[in-house]
C-alpha cells in the first residue's frame, strides 16, 4: 500500500494532534490473481515529544477502495501505526 497524504493538526505544546487525508493505492493476491487499484484514506494522529531528540506516536487510518481492479469487491481496511522517533 502506498499513499499521498495531508495533515493538518493543533501544536498542544510537547503533542501534536493531526487529522490527515489522501490517496492511496494498494497490491494484492486475491485467489491467486493479482489485483491493484486506487483509493482514499482518512484518519487521526498523534505525536508526543518526550525530550529534544524522542518522540512517540500513532495514527489509525480508514481506506476505501470501491471495486477493487474491476472486480466488483470494495475493500474498506482500518491500518494502525505506532512509532518511536529519534532527531538528531
Amino acid at each position: 500500500m502506498a499513499r499521498l497524504k495531508l495533515m493538518a493538526g493543533a501544536d498542544l505544546g510537547s503533542s501534536l494532534i493531526y487529522a490527515t487525508a489522501g490517496g492511496a493505492w494498494a497490491d494484492a493476491t486475491v485467489g491467486g490473481a493479482d489485483l491493484s487499484g486506487d483509493g482514499y484514506f482518512y484518519g487521526i494522529g498523534m505525536e508526543h515529544a518526550l525530550n529534544d531528540s524522542w518522540t512517540v506516536g500513532g495514527e489509525i487510518l480508514k481506506h476505501r477502495f470501491s471495486d477493487f481492479d474491476g472486480s466488483g469487491v470494495d475493500l474498506d481496511p482500518t491500518t494502525a501505526m505506532a512509532r518511536v522517533s529519534y532527531r538528531f
